[in-house]
């Protein structure tokens, strides 16, 4: 099973895997060790080491187990759960041996080209798992990839402050802690969100008035900006007498010439 489906992938052309939740397993089947729980403890485990997500068994889903240990292994190892959006193309179905009554037993696998904003290529720039925590506050970082503040107008004309704390999805119910725990607010928004992001690099380079680091941006291969560090200007500014304007500006100018 395992070799058919990476041969038929390979064939197919396929570049990109994304899978939906896994379908829970319900009360007991019989197996080579004997009676077992619908979500058999083999598979239960891979779920565990791949985080992966499971849909809740309902009265009208598939009942027993659902995914055997051999499927959940494949799945997890080639496929990403994250949400896309596709332009769909050819759409396909394969019949399982056992046949339920309440239900087919097939599964789907829908073949397409990924959309993007703005003719960004799709690898590289989005990336998902990521979750967006909110809040306002009216009456005054644990792992935060970016925090910011914005002035709001809350009920009975009171001034406020949204605070935002974008977080990896993992680390959401961590930070969400520290804000209930810190802040006066009584309750945190969350949602999941995507960004586009760049590939950086920090690298030193030699200059007139000293080594700085410098941020280099780039966007498809292609250099896009570069920007001086901050404290290395500082200290070069002190070091030299001038301004940090100056100095970020000819730090900035020596960098994109030698680089």
């Amino acid at each position: 099973d395992i070799v058919g489906v990476i041969a038929g992938f390979r064939l197919l052309g396929i570049e990109q895997i994304s899978a939906g939740p896994f379908p829970a397993g319900t009360g007991f089947v019989m197996s080579d060790h004997g009676r077992i729980p619908g979500i058999a403890p083999a598979t239960a485990q891979i779920y565990a080491t791949a985080n992966a997500p499971i849909r809740s068994a309902t009265q009208w889903g598939p009942k027993g187990e659902t995914v055997t240990p051999s499927g959940a292994s494949l799945v997890t190892s080639i496929a990403g759960f994250d949400q896309i959006e596709i332009s769909v193309s050819k759409i396909g179905y394969g019949a399982g041996s056992r046949d339920p009554e309440d239900y087919p037993n097939a599964l789907g696998l829908w073949i397409g080209e990924t959309k993007t904003g703005a003719n960004l290529p799709a690898d590289g720039l989005l990336a998902g798992g990521l979750s967006l925590l909110e809040t306002n506050i009216d009456d005054i970082e644990a792992g935060a990839l970016d925090v910011w503040m914005t002035p709001i107008q809350m009920k009975k004309n009171r001034p406020g402050v949204l605070l935002s704390v974008l977080v990896k999805e993992g680390d959401a119910d961590q930070s969400a802690m520290v804000i209930l725990r810190e802040t006066s607010t009584l309750g945190v928004r969350r949602r999941a969100v995507e960004r586009y992001t760049a590939d950086r690099e920090i690298v030193e380079v030699e200059t007139s008035l000293g080594t700085a680091r410098v941020k280099i941006k780039r966007v498809d291969g292609d250099v896009a900006g570069i920007t001086p560090e901050y404290e290395d200007c500082r200290t070069l500014a002190i070091e030299n007498g001038l301004t940090l304007a100056e100095v970020m500006r000819r730090v900035g100018d020596e960098a994109r010439t030698r680089l």
